[in-house]
């Protein structure tokens, strides 16, 4: 099983900018140390709810470290041109030496797409359309597109990424449709959403596997990343004076952030607290209880689970502290 860390900074309690990127820089030069597989990058903006600019924190990333896999999670790529984001993320894939994951959503905030006048309902098709020519960009070496949404004349393009014929392209897989979409084109999966019932999580494998043996495909021929929160203590009292103020904040404003079409999600993220948070959608606790929790993950086949650590604005202190007793205390049993 493989391990890595996810990124949603937030400053909400104060904490300045400058302080928030150099702690992740910190904590992601941390988990190189600790033997983490991976760290992902999220793409936020216009609240306190996550952080933008991908690309460079990426190449920061990548200066500063040798051997960890450095993923998008994710570009969202209506709000943006295909060209920049093809010529950005291959600069990543250079600088990191072929180190990238390239991670890639239609985004679901109706606010953030909205002040980059794209229309929600028309944010898959842009997406679709935006990495069509990203991968064409990246396999042929020009561009030449005529789209309903961009239309660009012949062009060379430079430069090309390290990895052939691209760095792998992973997708948010949310609803039944997506499972379907991201096995067909032949993208890996990003398994699940911040804070929603692990419960559900054992049959969206179920229904993972199912696709892929519909497709013909085996088990192994596209690869899961799972993002779930994750805090580690030495006490369940130390992870709740760590991790409540945090943990209630993001669910809340999560939810806030929701299309007001999803009247049923709004209200379950509005409802949700500490008690149900820690007990049903995150893996909190002790080390013997954070095993537990991923040795039952590990039964229906997750490959990789990708831990939320760095949530809205938690102590960078307790971040690290819970990075490094995953690391001693858990990962050694999953090897």
């Amino acid at each position: 099983m493989k391990f890595g860390l996810l990124f949603l900074p937030s400053g909400w309690k104060g904490t300045t900018d400058h302080a928030i990127y150099h702690q992740l820089l910190e904590q992601a030069c941390l988990a190189e140390e600790l033997g983490y597989d991976s760290v992902w990058l999220t793409e936020h903006r216009f609240t306190q709810y996550g952080r933008p600019a991908v690309s460079p924190l990426a190449a920061a990333i990548a200066a500063r470290t040798s051997r960890i896999r450095i993923g998008s999670s994710v570009y969202v790529l209506p709000i943006h041109h295909p060209i920049e984001v093809a010529e950005d993320a291959a600069v990543v894939d250079i600088l990191s030496n072929g180190r990238l994951e390239f991670g890639v959503g239609r985004g679901y905030q109706p606010e953030e797409l909205e002040a980059f006048e794209v229309d929600f309902d028309s944010c898959r098709e842009r997406h679709n359309e935006a990495l069509q020519v990203i991968v064409q960009a990246w396999t042929t070496g020009y561009v030449e597109h005529q789209g309903k949404y961009w239309r660009i004349p012949r062009r060379e393009f430079r430069p090309l990424p390290v990895q052939k014929p691209h760095p792998p392209i992973w997708q948010p897989i949310v609803s039944p449709g997506t499972f379907e979409e991201s096995v067909s084109l032949g993208k890996n999966a990003i398994m699940g959403s911040y804070m929603s019932p692990l419960s559900r999580v054992e049959q969206a494998f179920k229904t993972w596997f199912e696709t892929l043996e519909r497709h013909g495909l085996r088990r192994d021929a596209l690869h899961t990343a799972s993002p779930i929160v994750v805090h580690v203590g030495q006490s369940d009292a130390h992870v709740r004076r760590a991790c409540e103020d945090s943990y209630v904040w993001n669910a809340r404003t999560f939810g806030s952030l929701l299309e007001s079409g999803r009247p049923e999600l709004k209200r379950y993220y509005a409802e949700l607290t500490y008690e149900s948070i820690v007990d049903g959608c995150t893996l909190s606790g002790t080390p013997e209880r954070v095993r537990e929790q991923v040795a039952w993950l590990q039964s229906f086949g997750m490959e990789e689970l990708v831990c939320l650590m760095n949530l809205a604005d938690m102590d960078h202190q307790a971040v690290m502290d819970s990075m490094r007793l995953f690391a001693t205390d858990v990962m050694p049993y999953f090897r």
